[in-house]
């Protein structure tokens, strides 16, 4: 058992390091990029340019759930090292996100004069710009399901490193590439173009990598019927909740975008983007955990399962309340520098509050994984639901009054239910040592900490050295403090190299 869970913290450390160190590097990417995009393509070119992005994300839902079932398949087959079974998994999926990137791209080339003139307003200059768009979109999608299917695979086989290299590439090379096609004074259908023909070469590269990796598993092949019922029944769960979650990261702004003009929905897509990526670090650790889940479900270690849940949130709570609030602090100085004052005086308040989505975010990410890895898909189904139901009422609620920060709002309402919720079905009675003394007098001092702060100076100066000083204190009293000793040992284990 302790081999096992040494193994466990080992892996997961190697992965979560490695993934944290690339989305930084693509944060300070984004950061020198994103202003750049938005002053040269203009508001309302930037503002097609996330429509596109939002139905892509939208419709990702089409694959039913099969990218989980792929993962949790794979990982179990690895467990028991059953090459034959990894290979009918993989063929099984192959023809289910073949389906799902036809089924989608009709939708989006067809659908594209409707959604361009009956939903989301656009400027009549740029009308004809956004229907193109929109259809280069298509492609768009394929490609970026294609890239779902195999990051499914390199997941469920637990080949981390190549899935971050190559993600991490990838992603780089899209920005700067997009950078470069701006400045040299193109559109934004040529920064759309540039990313199709990228992800047909990461995705060819993948193939041929997993070929040579793994050289025993065929992702290609006749579709298991086996197989297929049984991921399918798996996966219908999760496509449920794949939908609702949608829903809730995209379909707010898609809302919002019916409300208000293409050119103000940056102020809630960019400090968004700042969410995603912060999410995307939290998804990093939680990609690591959940095939690792379902190996211990298949090996029946109800121990260590447990032990995930009680210590992982505990730690990721003491984590976002150490990140977030003094990120709040720093929220609209740092819009100001990033994309201007005007863009701040917009964006700021927006910022502020999804950075306290983030922190709650995260506090569920070992819940998340625990109802994924052993089979508990209904649990994510009704969260997912919450999450939706709560955000997108409450973004057709407010965003006529309040634009880009009522869906601020709405979407931290959603969450923060969405969250408890979660964690109580999972957790059961072990929440209550959750809620120690000791994690609301930090949750206390923070928040007094942060209200006292924005109160007394909007500086610039004194935020930061504010930001920095509570950030230091909540660091420094969740470790000592907040953890236990064998908590503490756990995350030694996962920050040293072994």
């Amino acid at each position: 058992m302790s081999r096992i869970h040494t193994s466990f913290s080992g892996r997961l450390g190697r992965f979560a390091s490695f993934n944290v160190a690339q989305h930084l590097w693509l944060a300070a990417v984004s950061l020198v990029a994103t202003p750049v995009l938005y002053h040269r393509l203009g508001d309302a070119a930037y503002g097609i340019l996330s429509v596109v992005n939002l139905v892509a994300a939208q419709l990702s839902i089409l694959e039913f759930g099969f990218g989980h079932a792929t993962i949790r398949r794979l990982a179990q087959s690895r467990a028991t090292q059953d090459v034959v079974e990894m290979s009918r998994t993989l063929a099984t999926s192959s023809w289910v996100f073949l389906a799902t990137a036809l089924v989608g791209s009709g939708v989006i080339f067809f659908g594209a004069d409707v959604l361009a003139e009956r939903y989301f307003q656009i400027p009549p200059e740029s009308l004809e710009t956004g229907k193109v768009a929109l259809r280069i979109g298509a492609a768009f999608f394929a490609t970026s399901i294609f890239g779902t299917f195999a990051s499914s695979a390199w997941q469920g086989l637990q080949r981390f490193g190549y899935l971050n290299l190559v993600s991490g590439v990838g992603a780089t090379l899209q920005v700067v590439g997009s950078l470069i096609l701006v400045l040299l004074g193109y559109d934004v259908l040529h920064v759309l173009w540039w990313t199709v023909c990228l992800g047909v070469a990461t995705l060819l590269l993948h193939l041929w990598w997993l070929r040579r990796e793994v050289p025993q598993v065929h992702p290609f092949g006749r579709p298991d019927r086996r197989a297929f019922g049984e991921m399918a029944r798996f996966g219908f769960l999760l496509m449920l909740a794949g939908l609702f979650t949608q829903v809730f990261l995209s379909g707010g702004a898609l809302v919002l975008g019916h409300f208000v003009l293409v050119g103000a929905l940056p102020f809630f897509t960019v400090p968004f983007g700042l969410y995603q990526r912060l999410n995307r670090m939290g998804y990093g650790l939680a990609a690591a955990l959940y095939p690792l889940i379902a190996e211990m479900d298949g090996l029946d270690d109800r121990a260590s399962l447990r032990r995930v849940f009680v210590s992982g949130t505990r730690t990721l709570l003491f984590a976002g309340l150490a990140a977030m609030a003094p990120a709040v602090l720093l929220a609209a100085p740092f819009l100001t520098l990033w994309m201007g004052s005007d863009f701040a005086a917009q964006g700021g308040f927006v910022l502020e509050l999804l950075f306290v989505t983030f922190a709650l975010s995260l506090a569920t990410t070992a819940s998340v994984e625990l109802a994924r890895g052993t089979g508990r898909a209904e649990w994510l189904v009704a969260y997912t639901a919450v999450l939706a139901a709560v955000s997108l009422g409450g973004v057709a609620l407010l965003a006529p009054r309040m634009g880009a920060g009522g869906a601020a709002v709405a979407f931290l309402v959603a969450q923060a239910l969405g969250s408890a919720f979660l964690l109580v079905r999972v957790g059961g009675r072990a929440c209550l040592d959750l809620l120690s003394v000791r994690f609301l007098v930090l949750l206390v001092a923070a928040c007094a900490g942060v209200w006292w702060a924005l109160d007394v100076s909007p500086g610039f100066a004194f935020r930061l050295g504010a930001a920095a000083l509570l950030g230091i204190v909540l660091a420094v009293a969740g470790v000592t403090w907040g953890l236990t000793d064998a908590e503490r040992a756990v995350l030694k284990r996962m920050v040293r190299r072994p």
